[in-house]
């Protein structure tokens, strides 16, 4: 093992965020890094942990947590899935791993699965401090929508994100449901699909995960509704985006996932693979070798 491990934990909105920090192994100095935090409800332990590892092993830190509320991290209501409280997440981890000495605060990546994807575009558009972005199966919508072109939405973007009182704001908030249910016929859940509950039950059941099978949505309410397409312009830094033409998951539409990143005005690469929305996410397995090798050369290129 060419890597150490030790706790990471920061302020975000009010919480205690957890988190791991993956080093490479020997003493060094500024080194490239990444944060890593994990789709719609999942948590640190449900393979991004194996990510981490595999860029810790090719010299790139990697600090993985808990999104707030979700796992070991702190934060009321638990499990609320917010996309405004995850980016400040994003910028207080970006804000707090800088200050380290052992990193270099000008080669700092964010790296998204699913949900999490759409929240690394939102804070590389609104943010100058990410060097470089890589998402995996973006959750970036069911259907293509418009973007904007004058920059309103990303003005109100920023201006909520660089609120004091974020959790002030109003906002709406979908029911309580489970993530995902066997039969969803019988109990409605947010995953219908098959392959969301082997995936979810089978890592969130493991000893130790803290991902439990419930959550709630909220939004803030804004004057332009949320769109990752209103963002994509905005994201200057080098980009990758792997998606699955299989992708099973409506909100995770791969026609869209292409859009966004036609989108990008940045230096871009995108990799279209099999296995579906949960593809990447098993390990071991082929597909997780091809995208953690195809990630660290990207990381090692722009970092």
């Amino acid at each position: 093992m060419h890597y150490s491990r030790e706790d990471f934990n920061f302020h975000s909105l009010g919480a205690t965020l957890r988190g791991w920090l993956y080093l490479p192994a020997g003493k060094q100095d500024d080194l490239p890094a990444v944060i890593m935090a994990h789709g719609f409800t999942a948590t640190r332990t449900m393979t991004i942990d194996k990510y981490a590892e595999a860029f810790a092993e090719a010299g790139i830190a990697a600090l993985v947590y808990d999104h707030r509320g979700f796992g070991a991290s702190e934060g009321e209501p638990r499990r609320d899935v917010n996309i405004f409280f995850q980016a400040k997440g994003y910028r207080d981890a970006l804000t707090a791993l800088s200050e380290r000495s052992d990193i270099d605060a000008n080669r700092i990546a964010i790296w998204g699965d699913s949900l999490s994807g759409d929240v690394s575009l939102l804070v590389a558009a609104v943010d100058d401090r990410p060097a470089a972005v890589v998402i995996q199966c973006p959750g970036f919508g069911r259907e293509i929508l418009p973007s904007d072109t004058e920059g309103r939405a990303i003005a109100e973007y920023s201006r909520i994100l660089d609120s004091d009182d974020i959790l002030g704001l109003p906002r709406q908030t979908s029911l309580r449901l489970p993530v995902v249910m066997p039969d969803p016929m019988r109990q409605p859940s947010n995953f219908d699909e098959l392959t969301a509950w082997r995936w979810f039950i089978e890592h969130g059941a493991r000893l130790n995960s803290g991902w439990e099978n419930d959550c709630q949505v909220s939004s803030i309410q804004l004057d332009t509704a949320y769109n990752v397409s209103h963002c994509a312009p905005h994201v200057k830094v080098p980009t990758l985006v792997m998606l699955s033409f299989e992708d099973e998951i409506p909100a995770a539409n791969p026609e869209v996932a292409r859009h966004v990143y036609d989108l990008l005005p940045g230096p871009k690469q995108k990799h279209e693979i099999a296995g579906g929305h949960f593809g990447l996410l098993w390990h071991p397995s082929e597909l997780f070798d091809e995208a953690s090798r195809l990630q660290k050369a990207f990381l090692l290129e722009h970092l």
